[in-house]
């Protein structure tokens, strides 16, 4: 990616690309920077600003993380992945607008791949906990975690095996 950067320095999906592979090495200062040139040069991509306010936030910096999830969302409304990632962030309180579009893109479901509608369940259940409708939250996770399960390969009958194999080997 740094030879596509290099070559074409504003190349927003190599910057973008670069960034992941920095985030991934834990060079989240350098990682951010070239979120950031990316976000110059694709302003109006929502991705883009999704993994630099990811990267933000594991460097501290709430607030700005906070603001470009806003950003974010304001130029995908409907990427509920990003609302999850912002209600990670800021905590939900009465009135809030994102709720509304949360309880909105709820009502259409379906609309949404699996993938989204997960992080909508599990969104509105953060938002519910938040807001001390424990009721409403638990429903919310409960859709969440029983999606998701379907994607975690989990045999308990065969961990229960290893355990006891485990338990055999160090008495």
């Amino acid at each position: 990616y740094r030879e596509a950067v290099r070559l074409k320095p504003r190349y927003a999906d190599a910057l973008r690309n670069l960034g992941d592979a920095l985030q991934a090495q834990k060079s989240f200062e350098e990682a951010i920077a070239c979120y950031r040139a990316a976000a110059a040069s694709e302003p109006d991509n929502a991705t883009i600003l999704n993994r630099l306010a990811a990267a933000l936030l594991v460097t501290g910096e709430i607030d700005e993380a906070s603001k470009t999830y806003e950003a974010a969302i304001a130029l995908a409304p409907r990427d509920v992945g990003i609302q999850l990632n912002h209600a990670g962030v800021r905590p939900f309180r009465d009135g809030d607008r994102r709720l509304v579009q949360l309880e909105e893109a709820v009502a259409r479901e379906e609309e949404f791949s699996e993938e989204q509608r997960i992080a909508l369940h599990f969104a509105l259940g953060k938002a519910h906990a938040d807001l001390g409708d424990g009721e409403r939250s638990f429903h919310h996770l409960t859709i969440a975690n029983a999606m998701k399960r379907w994607h975690v390969g989990y045999d308990e009958g065969e961990t229960l095996r290893y355990m006891e194999r485990v338990r055999a080997a160090f008495p």
